[in-house]
């Protein structure tokens, strides 16, 4: 259900129900190529309905077919679709529980930004008191945000995307990259540079210990990663970090 009427979402085909009354009730199929695998890894988000197929994942407003235009950018992410246990729309945030995974895409305005929590078994999910609950196969129960793990340090890890140029034909000269954050006392942060797409040649650069100064601007040094085509970003680290802001400046080189 959502939007203005019924839509009935089967395996490749999309309808939505017409009519007052039952005598009078007519489908009308909207898309007989894509639709969606599950009646509980669907959710509404300010009017849109969001759903899981084999293909991706679908926006349905009415007036158009169903599109994964935003879900295109992270085809590729590590994951199975199949796998869907369930979605929830939660404040600006929608979550769907991929078989052991968890994809969020942020819809707050001038964001929508995807991040792929792996390892996280999500078979419910639930909202109480503006706060989200998930519901793992066990039967354990755990609160989506938190400083602690009762009372323990959490352990965390970012991998970023490639950071590159528009194309990646042209070379960059990095300048200086910087992060965000919030490290309280008792955290701590480790930055990892990587030169390549998806290969395991981290390269620690630079360590930050907690303390008492708030949000801080971060240097990440560059160092010989200056004139790469590709650079990749890891955040590891332990205890309660809050990041805002990835930022680098770099001047794109002639290609030549």
């Amino acid at each position: 259900g959502g939007l203005s009427k019924l839509v009935i979402g089967m395996k490749n085909s999309v309808r939505e129900l017409y009519g007052g009354l039952p005598q009078d009730f007519a489908d009308k199929i909207v898309s007989e190529d894509t639709g969606f695998l599950y009646n509980y890894s669907n959710v509404t988000h300010n009017g849109t309905l969001y759903g899981v197929h084999n293909t991706g994942i679908y926006a349905y407003s009415g007036g158009t077919l169903p599109n994964k235009f935003e879900y295109d950018i992270v085809s590729k992410f590590d994951y199975n679709l199949i796998g869907a246990n369930g979605a929830i729309s939660y404040n600006n945030d929608i979550l769907f529980s991929l078989a052991g995974d968890v994809l969020l895409l942020d819809k707050k305005s001038e964001v929508d930004a995807w991040t792929l929590f792996k390892g996280i078994d999500a078979i419910y999910f639930a909202e109480l008191n503006n706060e989200l609950y998930i519901v793992n196969g066990a039967g354990v129960i755990s609160k989506w945000k938190g400083i602690d793990d009762l009372g323990s340090a959490i352990n965390y890890k970012l991998t970023t995307k490639v950071f590159t140029n528009n194309s990646i034909a042209n070379k960059q000269r990095l300048y200086k990259m910087y992060i965000i954050a919030n490290i309280p006392t008792g955290s701590n942060m480790r930055i990892y540079l990587s030169k390549s797409i998806d290969e395991n040649d981290w390269e620690l650069v630079n360590t930050v210990n907690g303390g008492d100064v708030g949000v801080q601007r971060v240097l990440v040094p560059v160092g010989k990663y200056a004139l790469e085509n590709f650079i990749r970003i890891k955040l590891e680290g332990s205890g309660y970090v809050k990041l805002y802001e990835i930022n680098r400046q770099f001047r794109t080189l002639p290609l030549v």
